[in-house]
């Protein structure tokens, strides 16, 4: 039996989606179409925001023209501030996005003229402001998704395969975890004891620093690699 027992969907989602979600318990049309989907439980929630692979790199292109901020970075300021400790938020990422060999964003079998590491720093800036990364492989498996990362936060502390970080990680820990091959138990262990700015020093001059020699080389290439701008 599902420990959902309220779901909230925007009207303007579809309803293969709406239809899968209200055999998980009851569902609810939300008119203001300001958060995708919410699902309830036990005094906790779980904010989704629906993305297929084009839109998440559409959102990511169109800026709004006062702030110069793109869509994405937007709407991810206004979930953040939705939180609470019962509260977690989520990106579902719907559909496959992959790098072609030129290292550009392929969509849907449609090549994007946007580099793939300008995305992935997208979804590590989303962890970064607490977000979930989850994906679906397609509209079929949405609802299913969501179903089980809820179910998982709201059975926190019963059985639960995520990870659950406190309300509010130190920025630290926050912005270490999400370095290639980390994690939160790796930022733990490296933090323990000494601060962010030793663990980069040591690492901006080759020294692993308690990783692995081959999670210390990910790092240290990472450090080193090239940034990217969305402005010219």
């Amino acid at each position: 039996m599902s420990v959902i027992e309220t779901s909230y969907a925007a009207r303007s989602e579809p309803a293969r989606i709406k239809d899968d979600l209200a055999n998980a318990g009851e569902l609810l049309i939300d008119d203001t179409d300001e958060i995708d989907y919410i699902l309830c439980g036990r005094g906790r929630r779980a904010m989704f925001e629906r993305k297929t692979a084009t839109d998440l790199i559409n959102s990511f292109l169109e800026a709004n023209e006062a702030t110069g901020e793109s869509r994405a970075i937007a709407q991810l300021r206004r979930m953040a501030g939705e939180t609470d400790e019962n509260t977690i938020c989520c990106w579902l990422i719907e559909g496959h996005i992959r790098c072609d060999r030129n290292g550009y964003t392929q969509v849907e079998n449609q090549k994007r003229k946007v580099p793939f590491n300008a995305v992935d720093n997208l979804l590590l800036l989303a962890q970064r402001f607490g977000f979930y990364v989850v994906r679906s492989a397609s509209i079929a498996h949405t609802a299913a998704r969501m179903i089980a990362v809820a179910e998982s936060w709201i059975q926190v502390g019963e059985k639960s395969p995520i990870i659950m970080l406190p309300k509010a990680p130190d920025p630290q820990l926050r912005t270490l975890m999400t370095f290639p091959g980390v994690g939160v138990k790796g930022a733990q262990r490296a933090l323990k004891g000494t601060t962010l700015r030793d663990v980069l020093h040591d690492l901006v001059h080759k020294n692993s620093n308690g990783f692995s020699t081959s999670i210390g080389r990910k790092i240290q290439a990472f450090l080193d690699g090239p940034t990217y701008s969305t402005r010219d």
